[in-house]
């Protein structure tokens, strides 16, 4: 059987159907063959008249595989008779399956690029001359000459060859738009016209600027008018108006600009034929215009300027100010948005620049855009306001969903408009509130619902003007309908001004015992925590009168039925920063009330059956535990710590979690970090529990090696190595830790590189805080700079950057111990060329800088070594690379003796080696890494 039977017999499998196994092989096979030298030859019968699509294709993706990575397999005498050969296929696929057309053209366009211009000095005036030889083919070799743009950062291009091939494309420029021009005339074809715009979006695209597209702009304005070029049309359009070159042609923008707001006939005609989808299409073209070239918008050269500007401005707010709702009566109000953030950021940079010129731009700025921001506001206000119930009912859930998001941005949008109109928003908000707060129909929720989630949006951006808008506001909250969301909306409300209820005393004191009460209806009470842990964080000192009733309030609905287990947690917050504010007498009761509580209901989960829905009980469980241990900081003259008494129950519950659930890593990580969260609230009280804290730890760590255990640990020897009555205890878990994980690295039993960093950044605070522990072993020091050197294999950038601080950390110890010094001495040359090594490619070059460090270290305590042992390594002709010559090695190593200040020099310095090292020096790409 022939090679080509072969073949198509395999992509007839491939394509009947066979079960996956057989599929991988087909395509393995078939990819191998591709491959083959052979490719270069029985490609061609595979795209004969007579053969089926799908071995077409195949025929023509092979032809385009074998220019693309098997160039050096032809003779550079073939280059024209392939080039010729491609041509003449693809004008026999002009009226054929356009996806074997597609990979013809894109065969030859990566051709064309490769052999451009040596052996092809024009080709762009060549093609167009072949087209205008082969009459009815004009669309073929446009679409060639479109798809050499296109494939130009996909060619595999030499950075050297790059420009040159620019230059030759750029000189074709003037050619490439008469194509263009005489190829949109009224005379030619459908197809003809629509080929051509896909070549101008693509040239434009590869830098084809609009200074020289005057006279072609309004002709393909004018083609947005005929239906079946309109897509084309205005994708040509959008690479004009986003390109951010096109500022520098001021005249040919203004040009631009003022055909953009003659567009207004053409969106009420698709408005008025329901055309969305085209609407959308248009507004999307003119606001991404106008957004990529916000400046113009504010920096006026002249009254026409600053007149089309205006123009161009509230055509964008007539897109925002759309009839009906988003997305169901219309999609173009949302894609206005990025254009006011851009305007209201250029306005804020003239506020900032403070010159005589920025000033009166400002001034213009305010004049203009202030009404439209105002008129913004309002309707977007009412856009987003909830249909009546019976309308909702018809909606789709998609609908639903894109509304809420829709309402989301919205209220982004508002409170950026809010920073430039200032008091203007809440004055508006308010006075409406109080408009209808009156005369509201208990049906009528959504006019009030609207206000009030646009108070809340704009609650990160209000000044000191307008706290009488905000306590007006809140005097007006006792007055709003008794509805579901409206209860929801005005607790959020409250819970996002607690900033400014620190300061008002007194509407603090009235909401309070609104929000107690909603604590106990179940359809408010996830809104009525959130809030009270809002307020309770930002003013607890404030709330002093009120916190016995409002810690009794939630430990009633804490013990109740209907609170949802992730309801528990902010619950427990405002319970936890309002312990602290209570009275000294009833400080601990309730402490040890609450702490009881949580960790019985915990032990009650723990009993339950191992089942998914009792570990999700479970690890919310230990979140509310270590929520009371995280915001119940209780002053520290306040004696005996009342979570001490609790915290051998808590430590026994734990226990009895990890025997049940120490198999699942989420699990014990919530025991470990609410660990980590009690001992943090204890602080010194911890001391009396140190030794069972210890036996925990050691005994867990060694059934289950977890990071998180570490990290408890860590967080133990910073606590606790500098008393010397708990030296002792410190010292046994940091040997015992340590020689326990070394054992495992020695046996290849730890590969989990989460775990080899959390052991790199426990010795690195342990030889921070506590290094006369860490050196008073020499079965432990002795081994730590090997397990360095050994944990260079892991290329995480995270485990590298942690490395790196703990060999800085053991380097600096240089100074103060002899022990260090020694192991520095013995290994420093392997440390050394392991750093080298990684700087020439072993390690990712985003993670350069944390080896420049250690560089850094070693020449600040043993430079006379450091010199020597670069010297010793850079005399290896090989090292740390066969492209690397004498001059590179001494340069980058006079270049690190000379950096002991130089931190940011020798990073730069280091990055040049590191290119140089990668065979990247003097490329483009080199030239945009060292530029940024």
């Amino acid at each position: 059987m022939s090679n080509i039977s072969k073949i198509e017999e395999a992509l007839q499998q491939l394509y009947s159907g066979n079960d996956p196994q057989t599929i991988y092989e087909l395509q393995q096979w078939l990819t191998n063959t591709q491959a083959s030298l052979d490719a270069w030859q029985f490609c061609w019968p595979l795209m004969a008249e007579d053969k089926a699509s799908p071995i077409q294709f195949f025929g023509a993706c092979t032809i385009k595989t074998k220019i693309a990575t098997c160039w050096s397999e032809l003779p550079a005498d073939q280059y024209i008779p392939l080039r010729d050969q491609i041509i003449q296929f693809i004008i026999r696929f002009a009226n054929g399956a356009p996806f074997v057309r597609c990979q013809l053209c894109s065969a030859l366009a990566i051709l064309t690029l490769r052999i451009t211009p040596s052996y092809w000095p024009q080709p762009i005036k060549d093609l167009i001359q072949f087209s205008s030889q082969q009459i009815g083919y004009q669309a073929v070799f446009i679409e060639i000459i479109s798809e050499i743009t296109d494939m130009f950062d996909k060619s595999g291009l030499a950075n050297i060859d790059r420009a040159t091939v620019r230059h030759v494309l750029e000189s074709s420029y003037s050619d490439v738009i008469a194509l263009i021009q005489s190829s949109l005339g009224i005379s030619t074809s459908s197809q003809l016209k629509t080929q051509a715009l896909k070549c101008l979006a693509s040239w434009i695209a590869f830098g084809l600027t609009i200074n020289v597209l005057d006279s072609l702009i309004p002709t393909v304005f004018e083609l947005l008018h005929n239906d079946a070029l309109f897509e084309s049309a205005i994708s040509a359009l959008m690479e004009i108006g986003t390109s951010g070159e096109s500022s520098q042609y001021p005249a040919s923008l203004y040009q631009f600009m003022k055909l953009l707001t003659k567009l207004t006939p053409l969106i009420e005609e698709t408005m008025r034929n329901e055309c969305i989808d085209e609407c959308g299409d248009i507004c999307n073209f003119i606001v991404s215009s106008a957004e990529c070239h916000s400046k113009y918008f504010t920096k006026f050269e002249n009254s026409d300027h600053r007149k089309l500007a205006n123009e161009l401005a509230s055509m964008i707010l007539s897109f925002a100010c759309m009839n009906g709702y988003y997305p169901v009566d219309e999609t173009c109000s949302r894609l206005t948005f990025e254009f006011w953030y851009s305007l209201q950021t250029e306005i804020e940079c003239l506020e900032t620049a403070n010159t005589e010129l920025s000033r009166k731009q400002l001034m213009a700025c305010y004049e203009d855009y202030k009404p439209m921001y105002i008129t913004l506001m309002k309707t977007l206000a009412l856009k987003i306001k909830y249909p009546p119930n019976d309308v909702l009912k018809t909606w789709s859930s998609d609908d639903r969903e894109q509304f809420e998001i829709y309402r989301h941005d919205v209220g982004e949008t508002i409170m950026l408009t809010n920073r430039f109109l200032q008091s203007e928003c809440l004055k508006y908000f308010y006075e409406n509130l109080a408009k209808i707060t009156s005369n509201i129909q208990s049906s009528d929720w959504q006019t009030c619902e609207v206000y009030l989630y646009l108070i809340r949006a704009i609650s990160d951006s209000i000044g000191s003007s307008d706290s009488q808008y905000i306590r007006n506001i809140f005097r007006l909250l006792p007055q709003l309908p008794t509805h579901e969301k409206i209860g929801i909306i005005t607790l959020k409300v409250i819970g996002s001004y607690g900033d400014y209820l620190k300061y008002d005393n007194e509407i603090l004191l009235t909401i309070i015992p609104r929000i107690l009460w909603s604590l106990r209806e179940p359809k408010l009470v996830y809104a009525a925590v959130v809030a009270l842990r809002d307020i309770c964080v930002d003013c607890a000192e404030e709330l002093k009168a009120s916190a016995d009733e409002i810690f009794n309030t939630c430990q009633e609905v804490l013990s109740g039925s209907y609170l949802m287990l992730n309801q528990r947690i902010p619950l427990v917050e405002s319970m936890g920063s309002i312990i602290p504010v209570m009275d000294k007498n009833k400080i601990e009761s309730a402490s040890n009330r609450l702490c009881r509580q949580l960790i019985e209901v915990v032990v009650d989960v723990v009993r339950k059956p191992e089942t998914a829905s009792s570990r999700y009980e479970i690890i919310l469980q230990l979140k509310s535990l270590k929520a009371l241990y995280l915001t119940a900081n209780l002053p520290s003259d306040f004696q005996p710590n009342p979570f001490l008494s609790s915290s051998e129950n808590a430590l026994t519950t734990f226990h009895e979690i990890l025997l049940k659930w120490i198999r699942d890593e989420q699990v014990s990580e919530a025991v470990v970090e609410c660990l980590i969260r009690m001992i943090g609230n204890l602080h010194v009280a911890a001391t009396s529990l140190l030794p069972a804290l210890i036996d925990f730890l050691l005994h867990w760590y060694k059934t289950s090696p977890r990071p998180c255990f570490l990290n408890c640990a860590k967080q133990i020897m910073m606590l606790f190595s500098d008393n010397e009555n708990t030296l002792q205890a410190v010292a046994h878990l940091y040997y015992t830790l340590s020689l326990g994980t070394l054992e495992l690295l020695e046996t290849g039993s730890i590969t989990d590189p989460d775990l080899i960093n959390a052991f790199l950044i426990f010795n690195e605070k342990a030889l921070k805080s506590s290094s006369r522990i860490v050196f008073s072993n020499s079965s432990v020091y002795d081994k730590l700079l090997p397990f360095g050197l050994a944990s260079m294999v892991f290329k995480e950038s995270y485990v590298i950057k942690s490395n790196s601080r703990f060999l800085v950390e053991f380097i600096a110890k240089i100074s103060t111990s002899e022990e260090a010094k020694k192991s520095v001495e013995l290994y420093g040359k392997l440390i050394v060329s392991k750093i080298i090594l990684g700087i020439a490619g072993e390690v990712p070059r985003v993670s350069l800088k944390p080896l420049v460090d250690v560089l850094i270290e070693l020449n600040k305590h043993c430079i006379t070594n450091l010199a020597s042992w670069m010297e010793e390594l850079f005399k290896e002709n090989m090292f740390p690379c066969m492209t690397l010559g004498q001059a590179d090695k001494q340069a980058f190593k006079s270049a690190v003796l000379r950096s002991r200040a130089r931190k940011r020099w020798l990073q730069e310095q280091t990055e040049e080696f590191a290119l140089k090292c990668r065979g990247l020096y003097g490329t483009n790409y080199a030239k945009d890494v060292q530029s940024s």
